[in-house]
C-alpha cells in the first residue's frame, strides 16, 4: 500500500460499505476533481452490501489508479492505516439511519488526531459540536463536499497540525 500511495495525499475511510455511508458521493467527487487534485488518492477499508457496486463505480469512472478498495481488514491493519491517511471523510447521506445512528468512527478518527470532514447529518454534527473538532459539508451535496475538500486540501498542513490536538481532547472525554 505504501508503494501505491507514493507521496500522494490520502483520503481515508474505514467502516461499513453501505449506500447510506455515501462513499459513492466521495468517489464521484474525486472523479469530478481529478484534474485539480492530481495527487489525491482514496483508500477504503471495509466491506458491506454496497462494495460490489462501489467497485463497479470506481471502474466506470476510471479511478482504479486513484481509489484502493481494501475490503475487510484486520484491526491492526486498520490502525496502521491511520499512519498513511492525511484526512478522513465520513460522507454519510441524509437517510433516516444516518440521522439517528451515532457512529463511533468520529471518536476513533479524532482520537488518532486526524483531520475529519463529515456530512452534517444530525448524529455526526452533534458529536463534532461536543468535541469542538470536525469539518462538515451538507449531507448528500456532492458540490459542497468538493468545495469543502478544496478548502481543506488548499491548507492541509495547517489543518493537520490543528487536528493533532483532537487526540488529547477526545481522551479527556473518556
Amino acid at each position: 500500500l505504501s508503494q501505491w500511495i507514493g507521496g500522494r495525499v490520502v483520503i481515508g475511510y474505514a467502516g461499513a460499505v453501505a449506500v447510506y455511508e455515501g462513499l459513492q458521493d466521495l468517489v464521484r467527487t474525486l472523479a469530478r476533481r481529478r484534474e485539480s487534485w492530481p495527487n489525491v488518492a482514496l483508500v477504503v477499508a471495509g466491506d458491506g452490501p454496497y462494495a460490489y457496486r462501489l467497485r463497479a463505480l470506481v471502474a466506470e469512472l476510471g479511478l482504479e489508479d486513484r481509489v484502493k478498495l481494501l475490503g475487510r481488514v484486520a484491526g491492526e491493519v486498520a490502525e496502521a492505516l491511520y499512519s498513511v491517511v492525511d484526512l478522513c471523510v465520513l460522507p454519510r447521506r441524509p437517510d433516516l439511519v444516518s440521522q439517528l445512528i451515532t457512529p463511533l468512527k468520529t471518536v476513533e478518527i479524532l482520537s488518532h488526531g486526524k483531520l475529519l470532514l463529515a456530512s452534517n447529518v444530525a448524529a455526526i454534527a452533534e458529536q463534532l459540536a461536543r468535541y469542538g473538532y470536525g469539518e462538515t459539508f451538507v449531507a448528500g451535496d456532492v458540490d459542497d463536499l468538493g468545495h469543502q475538500l478544496d478548502r481543506l486540501l488548499a491548507d492541509l498542513p495547517r489543518y493537520k497540525a490543528h487536528y493533532l490536538g483532537a487526540s488529547a481532547r477526545i481522551h479527556e472525554g473518556f
